[in-house]
């Protein structure tokens, strides 16, 4: 009785020196250097002895998110509860921890240790869950970029000039009637006619917002070179290889140089155009008017691209060529490779999977003549959410997006191309009850979809591409379609209904919600993804002017509690990001207790800042 008395006293005494080692406040207490270091030693003991450290490396990951957003005291703390952690972890599997939590020689205060944030908390990109490992894109710390845009850094952009007068954007897609169409600009050969696009990109540009701009449309005469096939007079020429390679090649030479504002050959209105698109959607068969977005083989479009970016990088170095964007999942797997939706195979090869092969020929042979050895510099990724199935859960349709990036985020970096750029510039879900796709003469239609339910959605699709290294994420549509407005040759669609305003100009919970978004994300720079919270509950961490500020959502159906770290004594306020009808928004305060802020989440996603 007396031994094990002996032995539970020796325990006290051990760990209260260990307490006393790792907390106490004195003048040799190590610095945050040496901490973080002690916290690698150990962690790496830990996992020789196999012990479980996952709430450690949680309370570290939340350490980063306080450190690199200047809150370094609340840091330590949290890299101290780390090592408490894993120490009892440690001498549970038989191991000793008086060496570790003792610094090492030469780390004391004797030395002056600069007080600059340490690397390792430098903001964070976040780890993709991918098909297969893969490496992390591309940091996420936007400041990497070099900026000659105006809000070039902002994260939401939308594609109608009314959607941009009433919320806070800083990118602008044109609709189709405002693309660079080389029909539209050249209908005659030799002939241009700028004046309308000069108005309308100057419009765009006066507003402060970044045009990217969608090429596409080839004449009929230079269709007409080549085909002896008459275009009826209701349709138009398909998108496809041009037969006159330099006729095609001087339009976009003109067109870059006519908006790149370097005082050359410029548009006699202000209009400064960096980004370019080439096509849109060339994975599927037909857009939504029913026309062919694509008509060519893969190999002809990997050539269409090395002649625009060729021909681009001679107008303006800065000028950025990305791929046009992707209209399903599919479009980014291999065959044999698993759907990470339906767990299904792949059955064959998807359409950029295919465009690389035949890039990568390409680009072996030509490098050499032109000097160019990669012809894109970004790509996209399209997702509209909803489904027609009443067993899935439609809060969830956002998924396909954040995993379908994962997937082509590793195709992105098995062939190289690990610093394209990532936009996502399709992104919608409808509300109501739209008409879906025949089977046989059966009409079935889309899951019906409320208000709160696309304006739930609009957040998850938003800041999931964002949290996963995308530089811009656009809204496909302000106003809802009229009815008569015929989408894959029928009204009432999917994409007939969504838009952030109704048909009779009242606005959607959506847009209110859009405008929450802008307004709190305007400025901010993406910090890290939460982990180790519960099942179903996720949180995203920005800093904004020097202070953290988080969104977080819950994908249950029950509400769940959630505690994070918080800076003692200090209010947060809490604010949901779905409005009343009217666009009211609901806030309540809380105070952070002992290092935490505890809060209630139910479905609708909220926004947390320090006030």
């Amino acid at each position: 009785m007396k031994h094990k008395n002996l032995v539970i006293i020796a325990l006290i005494i051990i760990f209260i020196t260990v307490v006393y080692n790792v907390f106490a406040r004195q003048e040799d207490e190590p610095p945050l250097e040496v901490k973080i270091k002690m916290y690698q030693d150990i962690l790496a003991k830990a996992k020789e002895l196999n012990v479980d450290t996952s709430e450690a490396e949680n309370l570290m990951d939340q350490a980063k998110i306080m450190i690199s957003a200047g809150f370094i005291t609340s840091g330590e703390v949290l890299i101290e509860q780390a090592l408490l952690k894993m120490a009892d972890g440690i001498r549970a599997a038989g191991g000793d921890t008086k060496t570790l939590l003792t610094p090492s020689e030469g780390s004391s205060n004797e030395t002056p240790v600069t007080k600059s944030t340490p690397e390792i908390i430098t903001v964070p990109t976040s780890t993709p869950v991918s098909i297969k490992p893969a490496p992390t894109i591309a940091s996420t710390n936007l400041d990497v970029h070099t900026y000659n845009l105006p809000y070039e850094n902002t994260f939401f952009g939308g594609t109608s000039l009314l959607m941009a007068e009433q919320i806070p954007l800083y990118w602008f897609k044109p609709e189709e009637f405002a693309r660079l169409q080389w029909d539209m600009v050249e209908a005659d050969a030799g002939v241009y006619k700028w004046d309308n696009l000069d108005k309308f990109y100057a419009r765009a540009f006066n507003s402060k917002l970044n045009l990217f701009v969608t090429i596409s449309g080839i004449p009929l005469w230079d269709y007409e070179i080549s085909h002896r096939k008459k275009i009826p007079s209701n349709q138009k020429v398909p998108n496809m290889l041009p037969t006159s390679k330099d006729s095609y090649i001087s339009f976009i030479k003109m067109a870059v140089e006519r908006y790149d504002r370097d005082e050359n050959a410029d548009s006699p209105m202000p209009v400064q155009i960096k980004y370019f698109q080439l096509c849109e959607e060339m994975d599927s068969n037909r857009n939504t008017y029913g026309q062919i977005n694509w008509s060519d083989t893969v190999e002809n479009y990997a050539i269409l691209l090395r002649w625009t970016k060729k021909a681009m990088k001679e107008s303006n170095i800065k000028a950025q060529l990305i791929l046009g964007g992707s209209s399903d999942l599919s479009a980014w797997g291999k065959a044999g490779e698993l759907n990470p939706i339906t767990r299904q195979p792949f059955e064959k090869d998807g359409w950029f999977v295919e465009l690389f092969e035949s890039l990568r020929t390409l680009e072996e042979q030509e490098t050499l003549n032109d000097g160019i050895s990669i012809y894109f510099d970004g790509v996209d990724f399209h997702h509209y959410g909803g489904t027609t199935n009443p067993l899935i859960n439609i809060n969830l349709t956002y998924k396909p997006l954040d995993v379908g990036i994962d997937l082509m985020k590793t195709r992105l970096y098995e062939y190289g191309y690990k610093d394209a750029s990532i936009w996502v510039t399709g992104n919608s879900i409808y509300t109501g009850t739209p008409a879906g796709p025949s089977s046989g003469e059966e009409e079935i239609n889309y899951v019906t979809v409320s208000e709160k339910e696309q304006a739930i959605y609009l957040v998850k699709s938003l800041v999931v591409p964002i949290s996963k290294g995308s530089q811009a994420v656009f809204w496909s549509k302000f106003i809802d379609d009229p009815p008569e407005t015929l989408h894959f040759g029928k009204g009432n669609t999917f994409y007939c209904t969504s838009g952030l305003v109704n048909r009779d100009q009242t606005k959607k919970l959506s847009f209110y919600t859009f405008k929450l978004l802008n307004e709190y994300l305007t400025g901010a720079k993406f910090n890290q993804i939460f982990k180790g919270l519960e099942t179903n509950v996720y949180g995203y961490a920005f800093v904004k002017n020097n202070r953290p500020c988080y969104i977080f959502w819950n994908d249950a159906s029950e509400e769940k509690t959630v505690r994070i770290s918080a800076e003692q004594g200090k209010t947060y306020s809490i604010t949901s990001l779905i409005t009343g009808q009217d666009g009211q928004v609901k806030v309540e305060e809380r105070r952070a207790d002992q290092g935490l802020l505890i809060f209630k989440l139910a479905s609708e996603p909220v926004f947390i800042a320090q006030k």
